[in-house]
């Protein structure tokens, strides 16, 4: 059975050595699993890709192949982050 994996957005807290902690948005790839326990879906949190990642095309590449009902979803990314043509 495919999983269908999606690009997600997450708050985290960074310290930085001279101020207060800064807040900055985490990239994850995420399933949704079905818990049969729960009897609902839950999130399964496959790639940690950090609060800069590298959009590129062999990353959109590896996660079709990987997670075909991912589709585009790689290329939605809020605003500041880098992809291959951005550097």
């Amino acid at each position: 059975m495919a999983v269908a994996a999606t690009l997600r957005w997450h708050d985290e807290e960074r310290s930085v050595p001279n101020g207060p902690p800064r807040h900055v948005l985490a990239a994850w790839l995420v399933a949704d699993v079905w818990d049969a326990v729960a009897g609902a879906t839950r999130p399964r949190y496959l790639a940690y890709l950090g609060n800069r990642p590298s959009i590129t095309a062999e990353l959109v590449e590896e996660c079709a192949a990987i997670f075909p009902e991912c589709g585009d979803r790689l290329g939605r990314h809020p605003p500041g982050c880098r992809t291959a043509a951005a550097g």
